[in-house]
């Protein structure tokens, strides 16, 4: 059953009680048709196909909402329009709502668009159920390329740095056993980087250490005070004259007292501003003596 313009059906779809389309009347509330006859003139070759229905009696039936194919051979369905309540602090109202994948992907908050103003409604069907512009959609094969490629990269990035961390220590070890003779394969830029790289890993390594003694708190902590030193070492606080203090002890004591404060010495520890943290060598932390 045809409407007033060609292009809209109101009865494609059996209605209820398993009556004949002849048997009823089809209309449009005037709400709807506002908003029907805006789409039906504007876009002549679509076509609007009656999808919401309400049977006012057993031979009035009311098409309150639309489906929306455009002229594409077979047809497509572009969208969707009918009415709704939406209710605010005033009570229930009867608005317009449009709705399509573009416009849901489009907006930040619901899915439909809901308004009672025609000519919103008409700006949200002009801008999400007609073909976008060519450039858009070259901009679109080119956003939706960018975004693949800059996810597979994020993944690859992923898989390279799991891999290194395994391989990466195999290379060093070839290189460090096989040491003159690879930077003998270099320029000597070339040859200044690697070992400039060296030297920052041993003293990564080295700063690595001492973080994890000191964690562990097998450190000698020494602060000065009078002619003595406060020692503390694995949490336990005793006082010590200097003629106390173990000879590798006081050899790292005065390797620490000729640097600035806040330089690491490798092997060696810290000194700050009130006092020295040392490392103690290998199978040294036995001999120092109860505190």
């Amino acid at each position: 059953m045809t409407y007033k313009y060609p292009n809209v059906d109101l009865a494609t779809y059996d209605v209820t009680r398993g009556l004949q389309h002849s048997e009823y009347e089809f209309e449009v509330p005037p709400f709807m048709a506002r908003l029907v006859d805006e789409v039906a003139t504007k876009y002549p070759s679509w076509l609007l196909r009656g999808l919401g229905r309400n049977v006012v009696t057993d031979k009035l039936v009311q098409v309150t909402a639309f489906e929306v194919l455009n002229n594409d051979n077979p047809r497509t369905v572009v969208g969707k329009i009918g009415t709704t309540k939406r209710y605010t602090s005033r009570g229930a109202e009867i608005v317009y709502n449009v709705s399509c994948t573009r416009l849901a992907m489009a907006r930040e908050r619901g899915r439909e668009l809901m308004t009672k103003d025609v000519k919103i409604a008409m700006k949200a069907i002009k801008e999400h159920f007609t073909p976008l512009p060519i450039g858009e959609r070259v901009n679109q094969v080119r956003g939706e390329a960018y975004d693949f490629a800059r996810g597979l990269e994020s993944r690859y990035n992923g898989n390279v740095s799991k891999t290194r961390h395994s391989v990466y220590p195999l290379i060093q070890r070839f290189i460090r056993s096989n040491w003159e003779s690879f930077l003998a394969t270099l320029e000597p830029a070339e040859r200044r980087e690697v070992e400039e790289l060296a030297e920052q890993e041993s003293a990564l390594e080295s700063i690595k250490q001492f973080n994890s003694t000191f964690a562990s708190s097998k450190v000698l902590t020494l602060l000065t005070e009078d002619d003595k030193y406060v020692v503390q070492y694995s949490g336990a606080l005793s006082r010590w004259d200097s003629s106390e203090l173990p000879d590798e002890v006081r050899r790292r004591l005065g390797q620490l007292k000729l640097t600035d404060k806040h330089v690491f010495v490798e092997g060696v520890g810290i000194k700050t501003d009130k006092g020295f943290v040392i490392m103690l060598p290998e199978g040294f932390r036995d001999a120092v003596p109860p505190l």
